[in-house]
């Protein structure tokens, strides 16, 4: 679907439901011709309103299905797969982020992963694209979940800000965490990755202004 398309809901003998004080009030939509009678959730929170209006609009993710083999693995949590169509897709391991590569273990972790995926058969799980334009999804080797692999043996941190819900990945760090595995194995806290990376963004700015200011 174009992006800002919305498909209109279909309805069949379900109850109009109208949404007073609502910014996405469905009282035009397909079910009010047919003479069923509103129903009115008012009574309800807005942030409930907001969800079930989200849920009627947009429907459930669907997810998706990707098979090929591995020809390229970037760092500990993204790689490349070509697959039957000889169409190359750059794959983000969902739910996990992995030491950067200037980091610490950021070597170890990319060599974890091509041990597990390096030429391999793969099959991805996933629902849609981040805003790079990756695929976003979980990759298994046979039945193996690569991304709780990865996480398990030290390697990569639950990525708890996009993936809070995903409540086995907060199993496997911590477990990894107690047997002092990977990355955990240093006497020094690790910085997690996404500290690293807006540190990093922070001083290119900070340069960029005194650049600036020089000039």
């Amino acid at each position: 679907m174009p992006s800002g398309a919305m498909a209109k809901p279909q309805c069949s003998g379900v109850p109009h439901v109208h949404f007073a004080v609502f910014p996405c009030d469905l009282a035009q939509s397909p079910c009010s011709k047919q003479g069923a009678a509103p129903f009115h959730f008012t009574t309800f929170s807005s942030a409930f309103r907001r969800l079930i209006c989200l849920v009627l609009l947009c429907g459930p993710l669907i997810a998706e299905e990707l098979r090929g083999t591995v020809v390229a693995v970037f760092d500990g949590d993204t790689i490349r797969v070509l697959d039957r169509q000889k169409e190359q897709h750059k794959v983000r391991l969902d739910a996990i982020d992995a030491p950067e590569t200037g980091q610490a273990y950021g070597t170890q972790a990319k060599k974890y992963l091509s041990s597990l995926v390096g030429g391999r058969e793969v099959r991805i799980v996933y629902t849609g694209k981040d805003r790079y334009g990756r695929i976003l999804g979980t990759v298994f080797v046979g039945t193996k979940n690569i991304n709780l692999m990865v996480v398990e043996a030290g390697y990569a941190w639950h990525y708890v800000h996009f993936a809070k819900d995903k409540l086995e990945y907060a199993a496997a760090e911590a477990r990894a965490k107690n047997a002092r595995r990977g990355l955990w194995a240093d006497t020094r806290p690790p910085v997690p990755p996404w500290d690293y990376r807006k540190a990093k963004k922070t001083k290119q700015n900070n340069e960029g202004q005194i650049t600036d200011v020089s000039n």
